[in-house]
C-alpha cells in the first residue's frame, strides 16, 4: 500500500517595492508541532516524509506588483528542491520526495511587475535578501 503525499501551504506577505526595502511575512500552520504561524519572519519547511509545499502571495502583494518566479539553492550548488511556479506567477509549489532528512535552503525568486525589481528573499532565514 502506498501512502499519500501531503500538501502543505504558506501564505506570503510582500512588503516594499524593491531589494532595498522589500521584506517578506509567513503564515502556515507546522506540522512540526502543530501550530500555526501568523505573519512570522522565517518559516520553518522541515519535512519529515515526502511533502507539496505551496507557497501563495497575499492579496495585497499581488496588487503591489509581486509574482514569483522560481528558486535557487542557498548557498548556490546546494542540493535543489524541484519546483514549479503557478498561473501569473501568483503561487510555487515545491516538491520534496525525502528520500533521506535533508534540509533545503533556497531562495524565492520575486519579481514586481510594477517596478521591474527582482528580489530573493530565503523563506527560512529571517529576510536575508540575496544577491543577484
Amino acid at each position: 500500500m502506498t501512502s499519500a503525499i501531503p500538501q502543505r501551504t504558506v501564505t506570503i506577505g510582500i512588503r516594499g517595492s524593491n531589494q532595498a526595502d522589500a521584506s517578506a511575512s509567513y503564515s502556515y500552520w507546522s506540522p512540526t508541532d502543530g501550530l500555526m504561524r501568523w505573519s512570522a519572519n522565517r518559516c520553518n519547511l522541515i519535512n519529515r516524509r515526502a511533502t507539496n509545499t505551496l507557497f501563495v502571495l497575499d492579496y495585497a502583494s499581488t496588487l503591489d506588483g509581486w509574482t514569483m518566479v522560481e528558486t535557487s539553492p542557498n548557498p548556490a550548488g546546494a542540493s535543489a528542491l524541484p519546483f514549479q511556479v503557478g498561473p501569473q506567477g501568483t503561487s510555487l509549489l515545491t516538491i520534496d520526495t525525502f528520500h533521506e532528512m535533508k534540509t533545503f535552503a533556497f531562495y524565492i525568486h520575486y519579481k514586481n511587475t510594477l517596478t521591474g525589481a527582482i528580489v530573493l528573499i530565503d523563506p527560512q532565514e529571517e529576510n536575508d535578501p540575496g544577491n543577484l
